[in-house]
């Protein structure tokens, strides 16, 4: 029966490309579970893989004549707007985007080919008869992906309770935003103990209250560290969303500070999607320093730790910095 109805060839070309779209983002999400940096992230990204391929099938559904895709699109739509603004906090705008979606596959279902819309044209029901192949292939594929969500969620190691010894093996597993009652000091030092700095164990865990910049000075050569945080809702607000982009603009502000000349970009490292390096020189009043800019992020706040000294004594301090720099990484 199906053979008699047509539908518009709008219809059919966005049905594809919502197939193709959400197959893309179904192994784009399942890929970033195993690269995110908490168990909250690793779920949503892993709810988010199984909601796309609900849209996937949801297509295929319509393809098929049967309304009950269209329902399916709608519930994968609800739930991923509240995994994105509940669980990875992305913010409104984005599950915005996808409620609007489901006013734009109303229209389109509603596109008339000889005078009738296709969405009058179609069955009601799920028609588990002729449907139930699709719905056992796709539960097994969901099933796969949950297994690979859990599975993913166990890398996340918790880091409570590790030495100090081991702690920089395990400080990429996870971002620990919890603020400790004791912080732990220590001593970092360069191989040729041209200069020592003492600082928290993890930068992280040192109480930063909001607006307030842990300061930290060494008297041989000045260097310097300054540790700021800030919320993720409020660099967000400013169009930024990536460690990345987070770097370039506080080098920008800094190559803006009265006084700030001659800039020149040494190198530039990302670890990973959460921590990204920015190594610069530039004269300050008429004086040389490196600076060595790290930004990183966790599940709820934006961070960037800046070390630099005198631009001459650079190489004899690379130790100590690089020492510094990687005590308070969130995720290489």
């Amino acid at each position: 029966m199906n053979e008699t109805k047509q539908r518009h060839g709008c219809i059919n070309a966005w049905l594809w490309l919502v197939i193709a779209a959400n197959l893309a983002f179904c192994g784009y999400y399942a890929i970033q579970m195993f690269s995110v940096w908490s168990n909250t992230m690793v779920w949503g990204f892993g709810l988010l893989s199984i909601l796309a391929l609900g849209n996937v099938l949801g297509a295929i559904l319509l393809m098929r004549w049967n309304k009950c895709g269209f329902y399916l699109f709608i519930a994968c739509s609800i739930i991923a707007a509240t995994v994105n603004s509940g669980i990875l906090d992305l913010g409104a705008s984005i599950s915005i985007q996808g409620l609007v979606a489901i006013l734009i596959w109303w229209g389109i279902l509603h596109i008339k080919k000889d005078g009738v819309p296709a969405w009058k044209l179609m069955n009601g029901g799920w028609d588990y008869k002729h449907c139930r192949h699709l719905y056992q292939l796709f539960g097994i594929i969901a099933g796969g992906l949950l297994i690979a969500t859990i599975a993913a969620s166990t890398t996340n190691t918790n880091t409570a309770g590790v030495s100090d010894e081991d702690y920089e093996d395990v400080v990429d597993t996870l971002a620990v935003e919890e603020v400790v009652e004791e912080i732990t000091w220590k001593r970092f030092s360069d191989d040729g103990k041209y200069c020592s700095i003492e600082a928290p164990d993890d930068f992280r865990k040192a109480t930063i209250s909001e607006d307030q910049i842990l300061g930290l000075m060494c008297t041989d050569y000045d260097p310097a560290v300054f540790v700021l945080k800030e919320t993720s809702s409020d660099v967000k607000a400013a169009g930024i969303n990536s460690p990345k982009e987070y770097a370039d603009v506080l080098v920008k502000m800094n190559r803006n500070v009265e006084g700030a000349t001659t800039f020149k970009k040494i190198s530039e490292k990302e670890y990973s999607a959460n921590s990204y390096l920015i190594v610069y020189d530039m004269d300050m009043d008429g004086t040389e320093f490196r600076y060595n800019l790290l930004t990183t992020r966790t599940s709820s706040n934006f961070y960037y730790c800046m070390v630099y000294c005198l631009s001459e004594y650079s190489g004899k301090l690379e130790d100590t910095v690089n020492h510094m720099l990687d005590s308070f990484e969130a995720n290489k």
